[in-house]
């Protein structure tokens, strides 16, 4: 499934809090409503940022960075999140981000869910499909 943090275009395309702020109990009930949800992929500080507070974690703990992977756990349910470099122009013209970095994040994403599908298998019993509404996280960094 595909997201986004900001559920418009802002002038300029340029987004101010308040509007990130009012779309991101959006981006938390998408989060709650995927119960078998193990990885987020969040492209850009932006959708970091936001992703974080959907999260009701701190960005001061858990700041942005290419190739960052955290770990955000409550007592039962656990979501990776893993961010990258948005893939705009101006970061692939200017080789902030290549297409080896990218190509790493998408390994990194598939090592995650190959992990957490052997997780599945080995405790297939232990799946709930209950929304994760009321769910607080606290995050651990992994990288």
């Amino acid at each position: 499934m595909i997201t986004d943090a900001l559920c418009c275009v802002p002038p300029q395309n340029k987004p101010v809090g308040d509007e990130l702020t009012n779309c991101r109990k959006f981006l938390r009930a998408t989060i709650t409503s995927l119960p078998r949800l193990h990885v987020i992929l969040a492209l850009g500080k932006i959708a970091h940022d936001s992703t974080i507070r959907a999260l009701r974690l701190t960005q001061r703990e858990f700041p942005f960075g290419h190739g960052t992977r955290y770990t955000a756990v409550d007592n039962e349910h656990s979501v990776e999140m893993v961010s990258s470099y948005h893939g705009s122009r101006y970061n692939i013209n200017t080789r902030r981000l290549t297409v080896e970095m990218f190509d790493n994040i998408f390994q990194s994403i598939s090592m995650i869910l190959r992990e957490s599908r052997d997780i599945l298998v080995a405790n297939h019993d232990s799946l709930d499909s209950s929304p994760r509404e009321q769910f607080s996280y606290k995050a651990k960094q992994t990288n």
